[in-house]
């Protein structure tokens, strides 16, 4: 038992199946084994509780990754539905502030529709014809249309509120249409009134004058009249104020300082009336200031603002019947529109002067240079020059010179001091009011000065103020501008038959010709008399060119000096006697020489006729009359071939010469017993005893008189005044080219005016060579010069224009007459020939156009003079003997007419440059007047001698 107790006992069980043994060993195996089997149990239960918590963990880390993800997706899903939260909140609020926007929006619409039915008539006939104003300025009417539609709008104005209101809002072209389909119903009567002023309530208001031109100007519309006001635009203007205000696109131009600037123009309705506001874009700084008053250049700011008013008035094609300026910041308005603007379309308006403040306004006599004004005739003591500062000029005195009536109004003065010498010459024009009367009497007294202004312009009165305190038995002048421009016309026909009658066979004949057989044909003419040959024939022809040379600036300098229609009469006279020579003539240099004075005769007149002429046409038929005036030229020369052959042939080549000088002795005579009807914009009158002016006064009293200084003669610096003269002339960039277009082009026209006749007998045979080309010029020329003025004006007379006009016709006459000389078939050639000559002549009004609008009045003679010495030095003088040289070379006509035609294409190019040219038209600047440089040049060589 021991034995068995001490052996090792051994536990062994085992599962197989479902039945179990145990094996009983050593009772120390039994021990070791027990042990073994309880450790191998526990860690079995160990490993089975390890095995289960380990499941267990990642089960639970499997459920807790799935609450986490769900967490997650539950998280961005909140997420998603804030911002979706949000943005609809912020689209709510986005619709809210829609809402609010369209409400006012809304309420604003209304607001202005209201504002639309509310205004009154006066706005809206104000707004419509300030709206045409603009489509002046912008092109899309002309001034003539543009005065139609003023007149329909004032006609129509009891029925205007007709006009759709909406249409207001359009633009230009839309009211355009509609005015054009406004029907002519309720008419208005009373004058149009504009007041050129510097103050208006509630604008802009600094004493009397503001609450003064609103109130007047409601006053006279009650009354009928039609009133508007022009401003400078200041900077402390209350906008707020002005109903409909509007910038027109387009600026408008204006004189100050020898050049033209820009101007923003604004316009606007105030109280019922039409307001215009002027804002210079160059000098800005004019009217951007603190003050209205008080400053050094007051004079250049106000001085700029009356001509840029007045430019803006003739632009905009507006006829007002009366122009009210008000104290001296605008009285230098009335010399201006007498001595500058009343011929540009302002005939019928009438100058008003009120002067509520005393202040004289006294600057220095050059200052008037600035608005264009001439100094020289304005510093006198009969017009602007200051009673007691002779040094300086009165520019309030200035305005009661030249209005046509002046309203003073004082409640202590009777009179203005320091003007009393004036106002007496010029009472009858005054009128004087209190400052403390009421607004009834005020009105009324207004009313009937108008009134007044009224009566004047319906007897059609047109002169300056004082010329209506003239006699009513004065009677009409007969010479009408009209008529003087027939007498011009007709000695410029004379002048172009002595150049075709020296060139026609009838006169110029032929020489001594001899065929194969022997057979010579006779002698004719002066060629065959003096057995001449085509060269020296040709110098003959152009003989009279060198006197033209010489005398022209001449002429050109002396009229400054002396009367430039007398000056005419005096070549005239050198022009009929030399002609008479040209007929007693007995060999080729007797003749020469009288032809050099025949163009000395002719030298006086081309300078200085055509501006005659340009002042004295209608600016609506300037180019027209210019065209009248430069038809003479071929159908002169056509009626000399035509003259000239007849009476050759008939009573011998010198009885041509002795008629003509019986025809021109008629216009001799007549030129020194006549008066032109209106001075040579840019001279004195220097056959009067005073200075010309625009207007005329009663005499001075002695105290005036005994200061009016009266000037002796001196002797002129008159070359180095030419020398200047010529200088600022080729300084003229749009001057030279033209004059090389107007060299090659009369090149060609030269060869053609001597040698035409000849070339078509030696070409087709012509048997009346002098009769068929004497009938093709005169046709041809008639119509080509009048169709090329026509056109001119019908495209608006600009320089720009006017060179598109020269090129194009130049170039399409030139390949009509090359293409005519190519043909074979006489009547083939005569056809195409007739078409270039109508399209070569229309340059001959817009070329000479250019000559006179490309500088300053004061230099148009010199203007005309050299262009036609240069035109005839270089073209028609060379070209002539040239041509005969030419032709005794090739003694082939048809080649010779082929080359010399080839060189109007040449003229064509050269007039198309002057199409890209900055051109501007200074016919109506005024520059300083040439006796003031004069004296200026003796004064340094008499303090030069002192010295």
């Amino acid at each position: 038992m021991q034995a068995t107790a001490n052996l090792p006992t051994i536990w062994n069980l085992s599962l197989r199946g479902s039945s179990s043994k145990v094996h009983i060993v050593n009772p120390r195996h039994r021990k070791s084994h027990a042990l073994h089997c309880l450790r191998s149990e526990g860690h079995e239960e160990f490993d089975n509780s390890q095995k289960s918590l380990g499941q267990s963990s990642i089960t639970k880390e499997a459920k807790h990754k799935d609450i986490w993800n769900l967490f997650r997706e539950a998280q961005k899903n909140i997420m998603i539905l804030n911002k979706q939260r949000l943005a609809a909140v912020d689209e709510l609020e986005q619709l809210k502030k829609d809402k609010e926007e369209l409400l006012e929006r809304i309420n604003q619409l209304e607001a202005e529709s209201q504002i639309v039915i509310k205004k009154d008539k006066s706005s809206l006939f104000w707004e419509l014809l300030l709206r045409i104003d603009s489509m002046v300025i912008n092109g899309l009417v002309n001034i003539e249309e543009a005065s139609s539609m003023r007149k329909l709008v004032k006609e129509h104005e009891a029925n205007i509120s007709v006009f759709p209101l909406d249409v207001l809002q359009q633009g230009d072209a839309e009211i355009l249409a509609e005015l054009r389909r406004f029907t002519n119903k309720g008419k208005r009567n009373g004058l149009h009134v504009i007041h050129i002023c510097t103050e208006m309530a509630p604008l802009v208001s600094v004493g009397p004058l503001a609450s003064y031109i609103t109130g007047l100007s409601c006053a006279l519309q009650e009354e009928g009249y039609m009133v508007e006001v022009i401003l400078p635009k200041y900077s402390t203007l209350d906008l707020d104020e002005i109903e409909g205000l509007r910038e027109i696109e387009a600026d408008a131009y204006s004189y100050f300082d020898g050049q033209l600037h820009a101007n923003r123009i604004w316009n606007g309705v105030v109280s019922g009336i039409g307001v215009t506001l002027i804002q210079p874009v160059y000098y800005s700084s004019m009217f951007s200031r603190d003050k209205v008053y008080g400053y050094q250049d007051d004079f250049d700011r106000f001085a700029y603002f009356s001509r840029a008013s007045l430019d803006y008035i003739a632009k905009s094609g507006k006829q007002p019947d009366v122009l009210h300026i008000h104290n001296w910041q605008t009285a230098i308005v009335g010399p201006l529109f007498w001595d500058v603007f009343v011929n540009q379309g302002l005939e019928g308006t009438r100058i008003l002067l009120t002067c509520q403040d005393f202040d004289k306004g006294l600057v220095p006599p050059e200052k008037l240079e600035l608005c264009g004004l001439d100094p020289a005739e304005l510093h006198r003591l009969d017009r602007l020059q200051d009673n007691t500062n002779p040094h300086f000029v009165n520019i309030l005195k200035g305005g009661v010179v030249y209005s046509n009536k002046v309203v003073i109004m004082s409640s202590s003065h009777s009179s203005i001091p320091g003007l009393e010498p004036t106002l007496a010459i010029h009472k009858d024009k005054l009128f004087f009011a209190p400052f403390g009367m009421d607004n009834s009497m005020e009105k009324d007294l207004c009313c009937d000065l108008h009134r007044k202004t009224e009566i004047m312009t319906k007897v059609g009165q047109r002169d300056s103020p004082a010329k209506e305190e003239a006699p009513p038995a004065t009677k009409k002048r007969f010479l009408t501008p009209g008529r003087f421009v027939t007498i011009l016309c007709i000695i410029n026909l004379i002048n172009y038959v002595d150049r075709g009658v020296i060139a026609s066979n009838g006169v110029n004949g032929s020489s001594k010709v001899c065929d194969a057989k022997g057979v010579c044909s006779a002698e004719t003419g002066i060629q065959g008399e003096f057995n001449l040959t085509n060269f020296e024939d040709g110098l003959l022809s152009s003989a009279f060119m060198v006197g033209l040379l010489v005398a022209s600036p001449i002429f050109a300098g002396l009229s400054k000096r002396f009367n430039p229609f007398k000056l005419i009469g005096v070549g005239l006279t050198v022009w009929t006697i030399a002609v008479i020579g040209c007929g007693f003539s007995y060999n080729f240099w007797m003749i020469a020489v009288f032809r050099m004075f025949v163009g000395v005769g002719e030298a006086s007149f081309i300078s200085l006729a055509a501006p005659y002429i340009d002042d004295s046409a209608p600016v609506a038929r300037k180019n027209f009359w210019l065209g009248l005036f430069y038809m003479c030229i071929p159908a002169g020369v056509a009626l000399g071939y035509v003259f000239g052959g007849y009476i050759g042939n008939h009573l011998g080549w010198r009885w041509a010469f002795y008629i003509e000088a019986i025809a021109m002795a008629v216009f001799v005579i007549l030129s020194f017993c006549i008066k032109p009807p209106q001075q040579l914009k840019g001279f004195a009158d220097k056959d009067s005893k005073k200075p010309s002016t625009s207007i005329e006064t009663v005499a001075p009293t002695d105290a005036e008189a005994s200061q009016i200084k009266t000037k002796t003669p001196k002797s002129k610096n008159l070359v180095v005044l030419f020398g200047k003269d010529l200088k600022a002339l080729f300084s003229e960039k749009v001057f030279i080219v033209n004059v090389l277009g107007y060299i090659t082009y009369n090149f060609v026209i030269g060869a053609y005016s001597y040698w035409g006749p000849k070339a078509g007998f030696g070409i087709y045979k012509m048997k009346n060579a002098d009769m068929i080309f004497g009938g093709l010029t005169i046709i041809c020329g008639i119509i080509g010069t009048l169709g090329g003025s026509y056109v001119l004006d019908r495209i608006n007379a600009t320089l720009s224009n006017t060179f598109k006009l020269l090129a194009a016709s130049t170039l399409l006459g030139a390949a009509f007459c090359f293409t005519a000389f190519l043909m074979k078939n006489m009547y083939a050639f005569i056809a195409l020939f007739a078409v270039g000559e109508i399209l070569i002549f229309a340059p001959q009004a817009p070329v000479n156009f250019v000559c006179l609008h490309c500088v300053r009045p004061n230099l148009r003679p010199l203007s005309m003079a050299s262009s036609t010495v240069l035109i005839h030095i270089l073209g028609d003088v060379p070209s002539s003997p040239l041509y005969g040289k030419m032709q005794d070379h090739l003694k082939n006509w048809r080649k010779s007419t082929l080359i010399i035609t080839s060189i109007l294409f040449l003229a064509a190019i050269i007039w198309g440059i002057g199409i890209f040219m900055n051109s501007v038209d200074r016919s109506n600047e005024v520059s300083e007047d040439d006796e003031v440089e004069e004296d200026k040049l003796e004064s340094k060589t008499e303090n030069s001698t002192l010295a």
